[in-house]
């Protein structure tokens, strides 16, 4: 496997989307390759960052004011 294919593979990879067969194939590239093993990782900090932020909630009323808004410019 080449770095180009591991790391259009990391994304799927992640979200468990890969076959048995891509799988033990983008592992064994991982183990052997430290760069896209490190971006594996890099992806996976940043991942566990987006999940561990909070939803904003939007004060009330504030999807009428910008729907009410964008209708008038319209």
């Amino acid at each position: 496997m080449t770095c180009r294919k591991a790391s259009a593979s990391l994304a799927e990879y992640s979200a468990g989307a890969l076959s048995l067969q891509q799988t033990t194939q983008l592992e064994f590239h991982l183990k052997e390759c430290h760069r896209c093993a490190c971006e594996l990782e890099s992806r996976q900090v940043v991942m566990r960052m987006v999940e561990s932020v909070e939803a904003y909630r939007c004060p009330a009323g504030m999807w009428e004011s910008v729907r009410g808004r964008l209708e008038v410019r319209a």
